[in-house]
């Protein structure tokens, strides 16, 4: 009986070992259609704490900025691996489908592009793009330019990038709410419930 139990149990490790998704830098690039030794390089900053990122995108820690050149692979489960080619830091961004918008192939072409800091922000103003290099939105700012600072906002609050309300979380409790008007520009952010009267606007 111990046998078959024992049996029973490493046929379904093996099974959702094998299952489940993992995804080599080849992988990643032949996603995104580049070459196999392309250059790789982040769509937007990537808040963490120790090299950690949780799939709810916590605002938290350290900032490595959009543009970063890094190596990335994808190992089981949902585990996306991304070193700073600069400074060798290893973090390890989570792929949840209850947060993470889109499959993870879609969350990866998202995530990671050919184009360096210089061409991904050659048509953003220098004071906006100080404000996302700080990962702080801005009243002014595009969605565009609020995902560059902030990353995507966690699906379980903010179910479609439609919405003209996004909602991040500064960590496990106090959430921060971003505005936008009609036409996709921020108009006002809120932490927890009470306006930020002292939000910068662009000038």
């Amino acid at each position: 009986m111990k046998t078959i139990f024992y049996i029973s149990t490493l046929s379904l490790a093996l099974f959702l070992l094998t299952s489940c998704t993992t995804m080599t830098r080849e992988d990643i690039c032949t996603l995104i259609n580049a070459p196999s030794d392309a250059k790789l390089y982040t769509k937007y900053n990537l808040h963490h704490r120790g090299g950690g990122i949780p799939a709810v995108n916590y605002q938290w820690g350290t900032i490595t900025p959009l543009g970063t050149e890094v190596d990335i692979y994808v190992n089981w489960p949902g585990r996306i691996k991304l070193t700073d080619l600069q400074t060798g830091e290893l973090m390890t961004l989570k792929y949840d489908s209850r947060y993470s918008h889109g499959t993870i192939k879609e969350f990866l072409k998202n995530l990671i592009t050919t184009e360096n800091f210089e061409k991904q922000t050659k048509d953003v103003p220098q004071k906006t793009l100080d404000y996302i290099l700080t990962g702080t939105p801005i009243i002014g700012m595009s969605k565009e330019d609020v995902i560059k600072a902030c990353g995507y906002p966690p699906k379980h609050r903010t179910p479609s990038l439609n919405c003209n309300t996004w909602v991040y979380w500064k960590w496990k409790i106090p959430t921060f709410t971003v505005i936008f008007d009609h036409k996709g520009k921020v108009i006002k952010g809120k932490i927890k419930s009470v306006a930020i009267e002292a939000t910068p606007k662009i000038k």
